[in-house]
């Protein structure tokens, strides 16, 4: 991993992904640019190649595949960075001629993804299989089945598909998540697979103090999500964990045992995401890039990752085109008509709807900073979300700066070009 090391009076130039493009900016202050850049030694497909012909404490795919009547390939939705056709290649073999394999989107408690979209996901594989391509619909009860309560009282229904399926094969990224700890292994499941009601259920814990980036063990959510996994400990399970480096370039990929194959991601993706910072800054520019960028309710990730990075009293600048609006409703609904962090926190006592989480935490962040926003949106949209909006980088950055040297303070800059993966971690 590298960082840019600050400087003082002196323009740091950068450039921030935003709206499809690398926008060059300057930065005339004392900066630090997280970055990492970290890149494996090897190829690709001599990642992949490595990954298949030593799968974790399971046979090879190919065996599975040939043992099991029906596959069920389950693959992330548009949100996430995973390289589903390339993974694809490799599971070929076993698949091209196997006679019941069937793939379902994990779309969790997110939207369908679009026809461009799909095409995107499964590459030169899409036509071949899209008669065999399912979406998960969260909310139509008739497609889910109950199999049983967590011992924190989440009542878990999964896709019946899964239920139904010899071999199940997740096709997962693993990344940080600010409330999950990190994103992959047993999230192809629930939140991927599951019910609405399933979801809002776990999803309730990430108010609790455990749930935080990079934490699994005391994580509420991320314990739930393993106790319901348990449930269908009796399936075959080939799972695909893949980590992704800041450019979206392959860094690592780990294939079998669903848990163990997600625990060496894990420490894969810690080496690669965790990322030292000298000294927090009282400006911290944040980017949600693609595809968080698709909408605020998913660029709401970057701002958690830029918060460790912030002094309090400072300014959060996030950067992200929203392309597809505002996300989540209930988010967006609670956040506008709210005016304090304790109306919402006497709100979820009462009653938890999912995507209420991300309200409070931003109610959260108003207490303790300034958020701002560089987006796409309407102004009346960003206003509504607790934010000054903004069009431009160069303007918000600058804005900034001239807002603090107007404190009395010398202005101090963190830059997270990749805010949804990069987790600062502060040097002591």
């Amino acid at each position: 991993m590298l960082m840019d090391q600050p400087r003082k009076n002196e323009v740091t130039k950068t450039t921030i992904h935003f709206g499809g493009n690398d926008v060059p900016v300057s930065v005339r202050a004392r900066c630090e640019v997280l970055t990492n850049k970290g890149f494996s030694s090897y190829g690709e497909d001599k990642i992949f190649n490595l990954a298949f012909s030593n799968p974790i404490g399971t046979e090879t795919f190919l065996e599975c595949s040939k043992k099991a009547k029906s596959v069920l390939i389950i693959v992330t939705d548009a949100t996430r960075p995973t390289p589903t056709s390339k993974v694809l290649e490799h599971l070929y073999p076993g698949i091209s001629k196997h006679p019941y394999v069937k793939f379902i989107v994990a779309t969790g408690s997110h939207r369908a993804p679009t026809e461009k979209e799909l095409e995107s996901m499964f590459g030169r594989f899409y036509e071949e299989f899209k008669s065999r391509i399912f979406v998960h619909d969260s909310k139509k009860d008739s497609d889910v089945v109950y199999v049983g309560k967590t011992s924190r009282g989440t009542e878990v229904s999964f896709n019946k598909m899964v239920l139904d399926t010899d071999l199940l094969v997740p096709i997962n990224s693993v990344e940080p998540h600010y409330f999950a700890g990190f994103t992959g292994g047993r999230k192809s499941f629930l939140p991927g697979v599951s019910a609405f009601k399933t979801i809002e259920m776990n999803h309730s814990h990430a108010i609790e103090p455990g749930a935080q980036p990079l934490r699994i063990k005391g994580n509420p959510v991320a314990e739930d999500m393993n106790e319901a996994l348990g449930f269908i400990k009796h399936k075959k399970i080939f799972a695909v964990q893949t980590v992704m480096s800041g450019g979206n370039s392959l860094f690592a990929a780990f294939v079998g045992d669903i848990r163990g194959s997600f625990e060496a991601a894990i420490k894969s993706a810690l080496d690669l995401y965790s990322v030292p910072l000298s000294k927090k800054g009282n400006i911290v520019v944040t980017v949600a890039a693609p595809p968080l960028d698709l909408n605020l309710y998913q660029a709401q990730k970057a701002l958690e990752h830029g918060w460790p990075a912030l002094e309090k009293g400072g300014i959060m600048v996030l950067v992200a085109k929203c392309w597809d609006g505002i996300g989540e409703p209930a988010f967006f609904e609670l956040l506008s008509r709210v005016k304090t962090k304790k109306e919402i926190d006497d709100m979820l006592k009462k009653k938890y709807v999912l995507g209420h989480h991300k309200a409070a935490r931003i109610m959260s962040m108003c207490t303790d900073f300034e958020l701002w926003a560089v987006t796409g949106l309407d102004d009346k949209f960003v206003i509504n979300a607790k934010m000054k909006p903004y069009n431009d980088v160069q303007t918000a950055i600058d804005d900034a700066i001239l807002k603090i040297k107007s404190r009395g303070l010398e202005p101090s800059v963190v830059v997270l070009p990749n805010g949804g993966l990069i987790v600062p971690r502060v040097k002591r």
